[in-house]
């Protein structure tokens, strides 16, 4: 497999990689109270109601406020302008966009204050470093810091029940330097309106844009 795609049902999708990013430690550090209230930081963009089918494109954000690339001038207003940029393709579309964010810090209080200062989020997996359910299921060979991601999945109702359907990766863009470059050039979904490139993921370097002419 190249090492700039990512396998999927339907083939090969993008990878945008950057070397601003923050690897996994060998061990996980921190305890973590049973119940914790989060900090009414967090703004959310939508309202419990009924479960509604059709086509959602999903934006994930994922980051930890200990993840000193996280903090690098300019990552947090390229979220938010790809976030933008996602949420114009579903109207598009005429998908509905449903944002997610994961962060990974040990503490809950300090992973909502991270998650804090983006635009707002439908639903949010917050606490236990490594070991976090989102980073598990969406992180899994690629186990690096900050990551935005968008999905696609289909939901229908079925005699009463709720079926996920279709649901897969469309892109993944790791490293500030390529999530900055993603947003600069309007955060493409589709395949080949991007060019990625591959990396040796280090905390310690710092890439280029992660885009190549």
């Amino acid at each position: 497999m190249p090492p700039n795609v990512e396998s999927t049902s339907r083939g090969w999708r993008p990878i945008l990689v950057a070397l601003a990013v923050c690897l996994p430690a060998a061990s996980v550090s921190g305890v973590i109270a049973a119940t914790v209230s989060a900090p009414p930081l967090v703004r959310t963009r939508s309202t419990p109601g009924r479960i509604q089918p059709g086509k959602e494109l999903i934006f994930i954000v994922v980051g930890s406020s200990y993840c000193r690339a996280t903090h690098t001038p300019g990552y947090t207003e390229a979220v938010v302008r790809a976030q933008a940029a996602v949420a114009r393709e579903a109207a598009r579309t005429g998908e509905r966009v449903v944002v997610i964010g994961v962060a990974l810090d040990p503490s809950i209080r300090d992973g909502f204050r991270f998650l804090s200062h983006f635009p707002g989020f439908d639903e949010v997996m917050v606490g236990r470093n490594w070991l976090n359910l989102g980073s598990a299921a969406l992180l899994e060979g690629h186990r690096a810091v900050p990551q935005l991601l968008v999905v696609r999945r289909t939901v229908t109702v079925e005699a009463g029940r709720t079926v996920v359907r279709a649901a897969r990766i469309e892109r993944r863009v790791i490293g500030v330097d390529s999530i900055r470059a993603w947003a600069g050039v309007g955060a493409p979904i589709r395949p080949g309106l991007s060019t990625a490139v591959s990396a040796t993921l280090s905390p310690r370097r710092t890439g280029g844009p992660g885009l190549v002419p």
